[in-house]
């Protein structure tokens, strides 16, 4: 090739690059113009979709379009994971993403069909809550360690919101305390919570978000708080490490993301907006009632940092309850 044609061909390659970098400044300015969609890879009335519905809602407020959720549930949430990933990247699907699908997941699940380090931004962590063990009334247990010795005899089912989440490790942490319940996975909070109120399942492991209403209406006993502290909704409900378990840790945080390729002033604007969400005194306080925090991020640039942290954190712990991805 020539000098000429190199140049040329470099001119050329000069000339897409601000094209593209204009056109993305623009459609930035003109953003957003029409209802941005928020995947939720959980049941409604789970804490996914409740986080999700009150921090949308705010979001949605602050840029003047409609944020409709929209639940598309399976396989622990890793369905919402894949369509995610494969959304165009033009900041209108945005995705509701815990620890469970971000964190935990890409340890246990063999061709998970997302990467949460290559194939997503995250615009900004939003929330976080422990989870919490809680029993069907007419279990007689009152402390986490009554329990773990009501469960030798076998007959404890614990449930969860799905094989290999957070709160299913929550559950192996109790078994390898000593315990030994028999899981019991379901598709979300929600239902499993409606079971255990039933009487179906006689325990679980989950965020506190579908059980707050159950526990003050005495239609669940919550036993043990298994987080670094006290839940501010159950201040009278001690830790699993306060009962004397060191390590039984399991909290739970959410975080906005969008898919790979987003353009950054697009980004800038979510997460502007998903900050002044968390920062609303009224979302502090919706989100209180369910007994989480709001977790804000000061920058998206923070959070490639941030999800390593907690993908090392929950790879040792996946790796201590033998459930590695074969």
């Amino acid at each position: 090739m020539t000098w000429n044609s190199s140049r040329r061909a470099a001119l050329a390659a000069t000339a897409t690059l601000a094209l593209f970098t204009c056109t993305s400044i623009a459609s930035a300015q003109d953003y957003p113009n029409r209802p941005i969609r928020f995947l939720v890879g959980f049941a409604a009335g789970g804490s996914s979709d409740i986080v999700a519905r009150v921090i949308g809602q705010k979001m949605s407020e602050i840029l003047g379009v409609a944020i409709p959720v929209e639940n598309r549930t399976g396989a622990n949430g890793t369905i919402a994971m894949r369509q995610a990933a494969q959304a165009a990247p033009d900041g209108y699907t945005m995705t509701i993403a815990g620890a469970t699908v971000m964190a935990i997941t890409p340890h246990t699940t063999a061709n998970l069909g997302y990467d949460p380090v290559k194939d997503f931004i995250g615009v900004a962590t939003v929330s976080k809550s422990p989870v919490v063990i809680a029993t069907n009334p007419s279990v007689q247990a009152r402390t986490l360690k009554e329990l773990i010795e009501m469960s030798k005899g076998g007959d404890l089912t614990m449930g969860s919101s799905g094989v290999g989440g957070i709160a299913h490790l929550a559950i192996e942490m109790f078994n390898t305390a000593g315990g030994k319940a028999v899981h019991v996975p379901y598709t979300g909070g929600a239902p499993a919570a409606t079971d255990v109120v039933a009487g179906h399942t006689k325990s679980l492991a989950m965020d506190l978000a579908p059980l707050q209403a159950f526990i003050e209406d005495n239609k669940m006993r919550a036993i043990a708080v298994v987080g670094e502290g006290r839940s501010i909704m159950l201040p009278n409900v001690p830790t699993a490490i306060e009962q004397g378990f060191a390590g039984m840790s399991a909290d739970n945080w959410y975080a906005v993301i969008v898919p790979a390729g987003t353009p950054q002033p697009i980004v800038a604007k979510l997460h502007a907006a998903a900050l002044a969400a968390t920062n609303a005194p009224e979302v502090k306080e919706k989100l209180a009632k369910i007994g989480s925090e709001t977790l804000p991020m000061a920058s998206p640039a923070d959070f490639p940092a941030f999800l390593q942290r907690e993908l090392d954190r929950w790879g040792t712990i996946v790796k201590a309850a033998k459930l590695e991805k074969k």
